[in-house]
């Protein structure tokens, strides 16, 4: 799969499908191999790209990451491939990075898919990610086996650049949306379970559909995560909708 320099590191991404671009961007010390399940069903409808985020995965791993280079890396992906929008699909951390992009290049951002939303630093939920990254030295053996799977050997070099970046005060202003996400005039798809969490709290979800006006918002019950039948019919039909939208200026 394709490997490009793309503002100055190695990026690497999948690429599935054809028609309507669709980035998927992962959450936080993950990268996309835990969004392929999404990307395969989805690529029967929408070119899907599933990029692994600087620092993160098979990409440039990295002993710091600037505050915005997870946004840069999503214009730096669209222009290297010559598109001139996109899709924006986000888990968790990708929702934060998404919402971002919207804000800052609502002209190359056709709609939005926000699952697991994060709107802005919660103490709860940093505390609780916070003491799961904290000591790589300590963590379980499964744990490091995931983060091994993810990242390779170089796993406690991505499990302490994403430590270091969500532990600036810097990081959490440039991330704090919820006066900034008020703005957002693209169509937006807020998707959730109705599990309670610390990470990815439940209010934060319905926070960001009361300050888009486009949001639409679809909760699944008993917990689970949007990826069934029913859920992926939800996300291809709002897609199709949102296509045939004009794209913000």
């Amino acid at each position: 799969m394709p490997t490009s320099k793309i503002n100055g590191f190695d990026h690497y991404w999948e690429d599935f499908g054809s028609g309507e671009a669709l980035i998927i961007l992962h959450g936080a010390v993950s990268s996309g191999k835990n969004q392929l399940g999404h990307a395969r069903e989805l690529s029967s409808d929408f070119r899907v790209l599933v990029p692994d985020m600087r620092g993160m995965g098979q990409s440039q791993h990295t002993s710091s990451i600037a505050t915005g280079a997870w946004v840069d890396d999503v214009k730096g992906l669209l222009d290297h491939l010559g598109l001139a929008a996109a899709h924006l699909f986000g888990t968790g951390l990708g929702t934060r990075v998404a919402l971002r992009f919207a804000i800052d290049h609502p002209e190359m951002t056709t709609s939005l898919i926000l699952d697991d939303s994060i709107i802005a630093f919660d103490q709860a939920g940093g505390s609780a990610m916070n003491s799961r990254l904290s000591d790589p030295d300590s963590m379980p053996r499964e744990t490091v086996q995931l983060y091994e799977s993810l990242h390779g050997s170089e796993w406690k070099v991505a499990v302490r650049s994403y430590f270091d970046w969500r532990n600036q005060t810097a990081t959490q202003d440039y991330f704090n949306l919820r006066e900034l996400s008020k703005g957002i005039t693209v169509p937006t798809l807020i998707t959730r379970g109705d599990a309670r969490e610390p990470i990815h709290p439940l209010s934060h979800s319905y926070e960001l559909f009361e300050n888009i006006k486009t949001a639409r918002l679809w909760i699944k019950p008993e917990g689970g995560c949007f990826a069934t039948p029913e859920g992926y019919s939800v996300v291809r039909r709002f897609i199709a909708e949102s296509a045939k939208q004009p794209v913000s200026t």
